[in-house]
């Protein structure tokens, strides 16, 4: 563990510090606030097999989706709509949960689990509309609806580097 000496911030310090400033102006413009568990980034101490999960805030506002620390005080992390990839459900094979979405960017994936079904819908439903504003030629035409081992997926038992099995949400159909 080494001491930095200089005030320089890190990248992800200074997205993170950026999006609380950009989040003071724009709470007036909260789509949906709520509470989710998302899947901790880093492996759980039992190994892979059973992810840890953490309670937090969620802000969805027409420009970017974040999640604060359980109190509801401090930026965690936040993507911004016009990088998402993919909305998409997850199967319950992938965490043995239900009800579990996945928002998919360049730079991650994050896994939210809603207690109820209609929570969930609502936030599918609001993040794939909010998504659909924004033209991304990047988005993904295919996902997976499971999780991996590091080698395959456990929804179709192809490769890890396979580009998705199911075809994702097609966003021309809100245009219609």
């Amino acid at each position: 563990h080494t001491h930095r000496t200089s005030l320089a911030r890190t990248p992800r310090e200074e997205k993170r510090k950026e999006t609380e400033a950009t989040l003071d102006t724009s709470m007036a413009e909260t789509l949906k606030k709520g509470i989710l568990v998302k899947r901790s980034r880093g492996k759980s101490t039992l190994g892979q097999l059973l992810p840890s999960w953490q309670t937090r805030l969620f802000v969805l506002t027409p420009h970017s989706f974040t999640y604060y620390d359980e109190a509801g005080t401090s930026v965690k992390d936040s993507i911004f709509l016009n990088e998402v990839l993919a909305v998409e459900p997850l199967s319950v094979a992938a965490f043995l949960k239900t009800n579990v979405f996945q928002v998919v960017s360049p730079t991650s994936t994050l896994y939210c689990h809603c207690e109820a079904i209609d929570e969930y819908e609502t936030w599918l439903q609001l993040l794939r509309a909010s998504v659909g504003k924004y033209e991304n030629p990047q988005r993904w035409t295919a996902f997976h609806p499971g999780s991996s081992d590091g080698k395959k997926w456990n929804c179709c038992n192809d490769h890890i580097e396979s580009k998705g099995c199911r075809p994702t949400f097609d966003y021309q159909s809100l245009q219609k």
